[in-house]
Order: C-alpha cells, then sequence, then structure tokens
C-alpha cells in the first residue's frame, strides 16, 4: 500500500468506527485493521509522493529512503591516506550540520509555522547538497567516496 491507499482505507475504517459508535462489539474491529500512518511514513515508505508537507519533513528527516540518510556522517570525511586526519566540510555537510537537514529535523516535529514553499526549498537545496558532498569526496579522496 502507498501513502494516499493508506490514508484512504484508514478513513474508511474510522466512518465504520462512528456509524457504530454505540455498539462496542465494533471497537476491537476498528483498531485491528487501523495501518498506523506514522510508522508507514518512518519505517517504510520510498518516496514522498502525495504526502503533505508535514509528512514530506517527517518522510525526509527519519525515513532511511528519506534525503537525510543519504548525506554522509562524520566517518565519511576523514581521509583515505591518512585516517587520523578529518576533512572540516563536514561541518557544511554531516547528516547533523547540514542546515537544511537540521531545518527538516525541525519541521517534522511542528504541526504548523512552515510552509510548502518552505519545506520544498528546504529539499532541493538538499537534493543540490547531495550531489555537491559525493563530488567533494572524490575530489578530496575521502573515506565517503569508496561508498560514492
Amino acid at each position: 500500500m502507498n501513502y494516499k491507499e493508506i490514508k484512504k482505507h484508514n478513513r474508511k475504517e474510522q466512518k465504520l468506527y462512528w456509524a457504530s459508535w454505540d455498539n462496542d462489539a465494533c471497537d476491537w474491529i476498528y483498531k485491528a485493521n487501523f495501518i498506523n500512518l506514522n510508522k508507514f511514513i518512518y519505517e517504510q515508505a520510498t518516496s514522498d509522493e502525495g504526502m503533505t508537507k508535514n509528512d514530506k519533513c517527517k518522510f525526509h528527516a527519519h525515513n532511511p529512503n528519506g534525503l537525510v540518510a543519504q548525506l554522509p556522517t562524520y566517518k565519511d570525511f576523514k581521509l583515505i591516506d591518512e585516517p587520523s586526519k578529518i576533512n572540516l566540510s563536514f561541518f557544511v555537510y554531516d547528516q547533523y550540520e547540514n542546515y537544511h537537514a537540521k531545518a527538516l529535523r525541525k519541521y517534522s516535529f511542528q504541526r504548523s509555522g512552515f510552509t510548502t514553499r518552505q519545506v520544498d526549498y528546504h529539499i532541493e537545496a538538499l537534493k543540490a547538497d547531495i550531489q555537491e558532498v559525493k563530488e567533494l569526496m572524490v575530489k578530496r579522496k575521502l573515506v565517503g567516496s569508496l561508498a560514492a
């Protein structure tokens, strides 16, 4: 199932539950057939197609298929020839230091206070940063270039 199908399924289940809210026997049916949308976004989703701005932020910030997961970690900035030295570009491109990744993580915990345009800007900028860091790692001969 994809994002839209899960939302449609959950709406249908909720309508069935509320249609018979006076009958306690239907309570377990609603909860048994209900699909946890957040669990799908955080763990199983493969793209952000059709998602709301809040769910896009959750997907890219926390999902293993999201853009933040594609950024290198601190260990990837070690020099291949001299493992004791680290390139300082991790201050710009690291998963936890990148400005756009921080913004998406911040938005993922908020319900409002940001626009779809801001989310799309940070997503596009993050895509550009991923391309730049891959080129930089190959050029500077960093450990992360072996994976790239």
